[in-house]
């Protein structure tokens, strides 16, 4: 047994530092790379959302070096959102609900589209991690298949990228050393399902300045938070929860947007209220997620019983709860 094992170990020690290395440096050493993926995502949530029986979705990115000062620069579009960083000022965009959200700072947040970011986050990876199920070259290219085990999210099912366990296929120039292709399936309920692969990857000598900036309607609403009274600013995620509910059941405006930062959600409250509270549980915190789900059960009009889970997070400037998802909207997709 242990010589059975031996050669995958010393096949992982040789190949994991090595190689990737050089692909790492060599795909991430380049001024800018457009790429085009198609991932399975879903509408309302951000890029590294996986809905495993979702269709593909179209993701396209322009990047320029993160790496290089000032911060570099991104734009990454899917059907329903657009985020530009401009090297300045981040700005998002969010075509459904026809709001925005913009503020200084920032960076290529979204590094997890750079190619030599997919390289680096299975090099870097805890080697207890990581396993190498495959590792070749076939003429020109070459190509290695890992396998990388998910952070839990339990008692709750994986819903974002790193909480699956998953394997990575990533496939270069031998040449150039250059990246030309990814693939990603994660394991779910006893399949392996494709949930990413790349359409394309363009390596560039620059990217046009046009691309970075990001001109929206007149009638765009902005996304802000209203400085909270005391007594919301205090509330636990129950209490806040409740509240964010009582405030759509009587149509107060006014105490949601201290609870909720979304016009659109906040319009979509007000029209679609609850008609009862049937039950508010305890906060469920995970080590994949910054904030709490807070479970609840309300009637709507229509008779029907949504029993589901509202997001709630605490980084903003007071530091008390608000809303980032779990509404019943994201049931049916509005």
């Amino acid at each position: 047994a242990a010589l059975a094992v031996l050669p995958r170990l010393l096949l992982r020690r040789a190949v994991l530092p090595d190689v990737l290395d050089a692909v790492a440096y060599a795909t991430g050493n380049v001024e800018a790379v457009h790429v085009v993926l198609s991932a399975r995502t879903r509408e309302g949530e951000d890029f590294a959302y996986v809905q495993v029986d979702g269709p593909m979705q179209r993701v396209e990115a322009w990047l320029e070096n993160p790496h290089r000062e000032p911060f570099g620069h991104a734009r990454i579009d899917k059907r329903d959102r657009v985020y530009v960083f401009d090297g300045r000022q981040t700005m998002r965009y969010f075509s459904r609900g026809g709001e925005a959200l913009r503020f200084e700072g920032g960076g290529v947040e979204a590094e997890a589209l750079w190619p030599a970011g997919w390289v680096q986050l299975v090099r870097n990876a805890a080697s207890s991690a990581v396993e190498l199920r495959a590792h070749g070259e076939g003429g020109d290219t070459a190509r290695v298949l890992l396998f990388e085990k998910g952070v839990s999210s339990a008692p709750l099912e994986p819903h974002f990228l790193h909480e699956f366990d998953r394997e990575t296929e990533l496939l270069w120039d031998v040449r150039t050393q250059r990246l030309l292709s990814m693939r990603r399936w994660v394991r779910h309920a006893g399949e392996r399902v494709l949930v990413a692969e790349t359409e394309r990857i363009e390596y560039l000598p620059a990217i046009p300045d046009q691309e970075f900036r990001l001109d929206l309607a007149d009638d765009v609403r902005w996304i802000t938070l209203r400085p909270a009274s005391p007594e919301i600013a205090r509330m636990t995620p129950s209490q806040a929860t409740r509240a964010f509910f009582e405030a759509g059941m009587r149509g107060d405006r006014a105490v949601l947007q201290m609870l909720c930062s979304s016009p659109a959600v906040i319009d979509f409250l007000l029209a679609n209220p609850p008609v009862e509270i049937l039950a508010i549980g305890e906060p469920i915190r995970t080590a994949s997620y910054p904030g709490v789900r807070v479970p609840y059960q309300v009637r709507l009009r229509s008779g029907r019983v949504v029993e589901h889970r509202l997001a709630l997070r605490n980084d903003n400037e007071q530091q008390r709860w608000e809303w980032d998802g779990g509404l019943w909207l994201s049931l049916i997709h509005i």
